[in-house]
């Protein structure tokens, strides 16, 4: 997962796009570097300023197949990350779930 993409969406919305497959716990890194880069203040005009960040994680295709539905369960996820507190990451339900179905099946 080296190649990605970074677009505004709109207001303070911003989409990553990240190219491969990955496991669960890399796209919690990927999440966690985002939020370490954001929590570094920035200098403006001699003026320090920090910023915190909600990050929503979406899968294709487990958690849609077109961009109005991966961007729509991604929203979800940020408002999941948000009620966590500030800057928090949330993976997808779905993609959660589909990670803990084995680990059910195995508790039997």
């Amino acid at each position: 997962m080296r190649e990605g993409h970074v677009a505004r969406l709109g207001g303070d919305e911003f989409t990553v796009v990240l190219e491969g497959h990955a496991e669960h716990d890399a796209l919690q890194t990927v999440a966690e570097k985002i939020l370490a880069a954001l929590a570094t203040p920035f200098d403006i005009g001699g003026v320090t300023v920090g910023i915190s960040c909600s990050v929503g994680v979406t899968t294709f295709p487990q958690d849609g197949v077109d961009t109005h539905v991966l961007l729509h369960n991604a929203d979800i996820a940020m408002y999941q990350a948000k009620a966590c507190g500030r800057s928090a990451a949330a993976i997808s339900i779905r993609l959660t779930r589909a990670r803990a179905a084995p680990l059910a099946a195995t508790a039997d």
